[in-house]
């Protein structure tokens, strides 16, 4: 004779928080495994994201077709936002709905990117682009909204910056 089965009723999943030490046969029902797509609220508590919408029009064509890699939000001093994007091996920033691809401004020969994985930060009013086996770049509102340069060439650049190289 088989055993009849019970049910077990979970009412707020992960309301008790993310715990990934306990083994999960030991854990009550109201902790979670796994948090993916989930954000803290503000009193603790997982939650699910609101999601997202795509906030552009039409795909610029120098994005070919790509993926946006990273995304980073510069807010400046004065309070205006610049939100900065990596993809298809060069640097973007969304205006409104329009998202345009920023020009080299430094002096010489544009830097080769021939990858899309940036760390970006933002510091003093400026965003500053990280990435191993690249110059690190800049792009500096106070000196320009459409083009970034190599951190090396920035007018108030004084010491040296050294390029991570992995081999």
């Amino acid at each position: 004779m088989a055993e009849q089965l019970t049910s077990a009723s979970v009412a707020a999943p992960g309301f008790f928080g993310l715990n990934t030490q306990d083994a999960s046969t030991q854990l009550e029902n109201g902790f979670a495994l796994q948090a993916i797509n989930a954000v803290i609220d503000k009193f603790g508590r997982i939650g699910t994201r609101k999601g997202w919408t795509k906030v552009n029009t039409s795909t610029p064509t120098a994005l070919n077709n790509q993926a946006i890699k990273q995304i980073n939000e510069l807010i400046g001093t004065d309070g205006t936002k610049y939100v900065l994007a990596t993809g298809n091996n060069k640097i973007f920033k969304l205006s409104g709905t329009t998202l345009s691809e920023l020009t080299y401004g430094g002096g010489g020969t544009a830097p080769t990117i021939a990858a899309d994985n940036w760390s970006i930060a933002t510091l003093n009013n400026k965003a500053y682009f990280f990435q191993a086996n690249h110059d690190p770049l800049i792009f500096d509102p106070a000196l320009s909204t459409t083009q970034y340069r190599r951190v090396s060439e920035h007018p108030t650049y004084s010491g040296t910056v050294h390029r991570v190289t992995l081999y």
